[in-house]
Parts: C-alpha cells; structure tokens; sequence
C-alpha cells in the first residue's frame, strides 16, 4: 500500500497534532514518512519526511522524559465484532521488539524492501525511539547515533540470524541472506572507521 501523501503543508498540520496521538497512530505516521525517506524520486516528499521524522522523535523524547507509556494512550474498546477469522488474537507490544515494532520485517511472506528496511535501520540508530517497552528494555538501546545503539542493533540482527540459522523445521534462506546484507549496511555505514566495539558474527556451530 501506497504512503498517504505529504508534502510541508500536511506535515505542520500533522505535526500540531502528535501530542494527542497515541503511539499507534504516531506509528503509522512514521512508518509512512520512513518510505518516502527511501524514494529517491520525490526530494520535495522526502524532505517533508524527514522534518516529520524529526518532529515524531522529538515527541517521543518527551514522553520518555515525562515517563509516559504505551498504556497512557488507548484507544476506548469497542465490542463491535466485524468480519475476522474465528481465531483468537493476543497481542501483548512487550513480547514485540523495536525492530519489529517499527515496522522491519524480513522474508519472503511479511518481509519489505531492502530500501525500506535500510530507512528504518537508519532511523533507529539515529532517531529517539518510543517509550513503548519497559524501562530496562529500553535502556538497553541506549543514546541516538552511539556505539552502545549501534552494537544493540546489530546484536539484535545477528541474534535473530543464529535462531534462524539453527532451526530445522522451516526455511529461512531468504530471511537470513536478508538480515546479513542489512548488518553488512550497517557494518559499512555506520561502524567501519567510528567505532570499535566487537561485531556480532551470524556463523553458528
């Protein structure tokens, strides 16, 4: 699905109206600036997008700083039951990560773009993040564009590489081959010549 259209007008329009969002609908407004951040075709629309990304990091900021959290901001439940499949669906964001919470996705069924994932990732190292976890989740990514950020991210790439690597029962081959071209972009981008913390290996025993 094509993002909605942005352009400077929308973007301060949008913008005036974060603070009352909840962290959902701030989630979807990121998640669509972040793939006119990776088109190239449109430099007006993504300049746009990145004034929102900035203004969306800086309101996740703030709700850090003032400690609030995802349960701060919901949505009034409805009973209304429409269409669905007849199965049980729970959904808990603690059991979600940042990354997946964010929209990076890997493969062949749910998986997006190189272009897109690239955009996200860069975002995450570089951008504040939403106090949507607990606290010491949290505090593990530490500060925007740090090497403590980056070896978390990076760990986090080359963890979900092993599992995917050690299992049996399904194939991950494009999963993988993936998430090792990502760390690979952030190998090159971000570490090679900044930093010198050790980089995480994909190999498994």
């Amino acid at each position: 699905m094509p993002p909605r259209p942005l352009n400077p007008k929308t973007v301060e329009t949008v913008i005036s109206k974060l603070p009352a969002m909840s962290f959902d609908q701030i989630r979807t407004i990121w998640s669509n600036a972040i793939r006119y951040v990776a088109d190239d075709e449109n430099s007006e629309m993504k300049d746009a997008a990145k004034e929102m990304l900035l203004a969306i990091g800086c309101e996740w900021s703030q709700r850090a700083e003032m400690g609030i959290g995802a349960d701060d901001y919901f949505d009034w439940p409805s009973t209304d039951a429409p269409g669905g499949t007849g199965r049980l669906k729970l959904y808990n964001i603690q059991q979600d990560g940042m990354l997946s919470y964010l929209g990076y996705r890997v493969g062949q069924t749910h998986g997006v773009p190189s272009n897109i994932r690239r955009a996200i990732l860069n975002q995450i190292f570089s951008g504040h993040l939403p106090p949507v976890f607990p606290e010491p989740y949290l505090n593990e990514w530490h500060a925007p564009g740090s090497s403590l950020r980056l070896k978390k991210l990076a760990e986090t790439i080359a963890a979900l590489t092993r599992n995917a690597k050690h299992r049996k029962d399904v194939d991950m081959t494009d999963a993988v081959r993936a998430w090792e071209q990502d760390l690979r972009f952030l190998y090159d981008k971000y570490y090679v010549g900044h930093f010198r913390f050790v980089w995480p290996l994909t190999s498994v025993n």
